[in-house]
């Protein structure tokens, strides 16, 4: 987040509201520079290190998830409410996830990554799993569901390129497995 035009070397707070609250909660507290400009930047890499430039670091456990975030607030020393954001009216949205899948033993050299992206246009899904069983079937499970039935090639990859009819938006999406066909979790995500 970029901030300009707020005073000059002074402390301001982040506040967010979040769906089910109608508070406040707290996000960040942040100082301004001598330009009365302030950089806020937050990501997190499935293993919680964030990285960015100025105000930095892994998003604050008060925005997540990051779907229930409706409006955030930037608020001066006197607790007045300076700027303000109300997310689900934004002119752009971007939320992108790629994320390592875990392997759970079941096929110790299986491997995988998801991919999720969603904006005003377009809603993106893919997954990319490698070292299983060749021409086998999987199923692909989100949130505990099983979506659909994909098989291997002779290499053993798995190759899918979008969300089957019938599941979740992947703003709702909270974990991805891929199973095999006696139910046992092959590789899993959870979204953070």
């Amino acid at each position: 987040m970029r901030l300009a035009n707020l005073d000059t070397n002074a402390t301001y707070t982040l506040e967010a509201q979040m769906v089910g609250d109608s508070n406040l909660t707290e996000v960040a507290t942040f100082d301004t520079d001598a330009r009365g400009q302030a950089d806020l930047d937050y990501a997190n890499h499935g293993n919680s290190h964030g990285k960015g430039h100025g105000h930095s670091g892994s998003i604050p456990s008060a925005v997540q998830p990051l779907i229930d975030v409706l409006n955030l607030s930037v608020v001066n020393a006197s607790t007045q409410t300076v700027l303000s954001a109300d997310l689900p009216d934004a002119g752009l949205l971007q939320y992108l996830v790629n994320h390592t899948m875990d392997n759970h033993s079941v096929e110790p050299g299986a491997f995988g990554v998801i991919r999720m992206q969603k904006n005003n246009q377009k809603q993106q899904f893919g997954l990319q799993a490698a070292g299983l069983t060749t021409n086998t079937d999987y199923w692909l499970v989100i949130n505990g569901d099983v979506v659909s039935t994909n098989t291997t090639d002779a290499g053993g990859k798995l190759k899918i390129t979008s969300l089957p009819g019938g599941a979740p938006n992947v703003l709702d999406i909270a974990s991805v497995a891929l199973w095999n066909t006696t139910s046992n979790n092959v590789l899993g995500a959870t979204i953070p």
